[in-house]
């Protein structure tokens, strides 16, 4: 398996990660841990939830990291659908209510089951596999968090469906959608970014709004490598060679990777980090853009 190492000996730390698929390889030496590569993990592969069911039998899968797990599995007692030929009359409209019931009574179960395990994990998105009609009865029986969750359906066979079969097709819905939001997201950045509300674009002003706890989510290109200097007296950033600072001609330091430092604010700001892949109009801005929390005055020192 993969593994990603974090050492420093003046602290006697050591830890190992073990990794569900590789990264880059390479050895990273600094005054703090290189965390870009994770960063870049972690937001590919979001914890979401796939339900497989049909009116009586029901397998909850949980999916992060490209992995699956079946968290739980469930068979009620249904009885078949009433055949025409068998019944007549009230018997069997009595029957088929006696079995509709059944049915509701095991997908009120099955969401119960749903809601236990969200709970429990708190997965970011929720996937139904099955039957149309079995599905669209079963979502009335969703909580209201769990549906705002949902966010595709798959035709399937209960009984047919391997793990393999289920992984993938969760995966394509996951990968569809995390695309769509990304794509918005950096629309809706920019435009704010345009307008002069609650959104930066390209690394100097980042990086300011990072210094300054202003930004809520961080989005970059995840291609961008870029270093920087960084002025120590006046916090001001520029991206082409200096021997001091343009600004106050203070002593200034050479981020070897710039984009790490920005990941490194983030996290220390519980900031949300999006990485995107091939966006152009992101490139096209610096490829490192941000939604703010709020505005502050605007600073001085950043420079190009």
């Amino acid at each position: 398996a993969d593994t990603a190492l974090f050492s420093c000996s003046g602290e006697s730390y050591w830890r190992d990660i073990r990794l569900p698929r590789g990264l880059s390889r390479g050895l990273f030496v600094g005054e703090t841990f290189y965390l870009q590569p994770l960063s870049v993990l972690l937001d590919q592969y979001p914890r979401y939830c796939t339900v497989l069911l049909d009116r009586a039998a029901a397998r909850i899968f949980e999916i992060y990291m490209g992995e699956l797990v079946e968290r739980t599995s469930l068979l009620d007692e249904v009885p078949g659908k009433v055949k025409a030929a068998t019944w007549t009359g009230g018997n069997e409209r009595q029957i088929e209510r006696h079995t509709e019931g059944k049915v509701h009574q095991h997908y009120k179960r099955v969401a119960e089951l749903v809601l236990q395990l969200f709970q429990k994990l708190r997965f970011d998105w929720l996937i139904l596999e099955g039957h149309a009609d079995g599905l669209a009865a079963f979502e009335n029986h969703l909580h209201s968090s769990l549906r705002a969750r949902l966010i595709g359906r798959v035709a399937a066979d209960m009984r047919a469906a391997t793990p393999q079969e289920i992984l993938a097709k969760s995966m394509e819905i996951v990968e569809a959608r995390d695309g769509q939001e990304k794509q918005a997201l950096v629309e809706d950045i920019l435009n704010k970014a345009n307008q002069g509300g609650l959104g930066v674009s390209g690394l100097p002003e980042t990086l300011q709004a990072l210094e300054l706890g202003q930004v809520h989510t961080l989005v970059v290109d995840e291609t961008l490598q870029v270093s920087a200097w960084l002025c120590h007296n006046c916090g001001a950033l520029a991206l082409a060679e200096a021997a001091t600072c343009p600004q106050c001609q203070g002593l200034v330091e050479r981020l070897e990777d710039a984009v790490e430092r920005a990941v490194e604010d983030a996290i220390r700001d519980n900031s949300q980090i999006r990485f995107v892949k091939g966006n152009e109009k992101l490139r096209q801005a610096g490829g490192i853009a941000a939604l703010l929390r709020f505005r502050a005055a605007k600073a001085t020192g950043a420079s190009s």
